[in-house]
């Protein structure tokens, strides 16, 4: 019987360093675990910042971008409106052109007028001559 509590003793001793040594091997692999972890945690934080950080970038750039968006509003009825002032003022220019060949006409038959009135107060002068005592 001594023989056999013997090796259950060396048997239980051989199994308790066994369990000793696993333990200390899952302590050691727990506080590697627990590193990868708060180094994981550690990226997750920074990505978040960073992820913040372009959120409000893109939100800037989508302001700018809503910005420039009005301003093509305002260039485009700008532009529109110029268009429209420019063929109104090409309108008035040909009326105005218009006047201006109707004057001259106007002022070419005038001249014509002019010269036959002339040539007719010649005439008249010579017949009014002749009769002079």
């Amino acid at each position: 019987v001594a023989d056999e509590v013997r090796k259950l003793a060396e048997k239980s001793a051989r199994s308790a360093g066994e369990i000793d040594q696993i333990t200390r091997e899952v302590a050691r692999r727990s506080g590697s675990v627990r590193g990868a972890l708060d180094d994981g945690l550690g990226h997750l934080a920074s990505s978040r910042q960073m992820a913040d950080a372009v959120m409000q970038v893109l939100g800037a750039a989508n302001s700018l971008v809503v910005e420039v968006g009005e301003g093509l509003d305002r260039i485009a009825g700008a532009t529109g409106a110029q268009r429209n002032a420019s063929e109104s003022v090409t309108a008035r220019i040909g009326e105005i052109a218009g006047m201006a060949r109707s004057n001259n006409d106007a002022l070419a038959h005038t001249v014509q007028s002019a010269r036959e009135l002339g040539e007719l107060a010649v005439r008249l002068q010579e017949s009014v001559s002749r009769f002079r005592f």
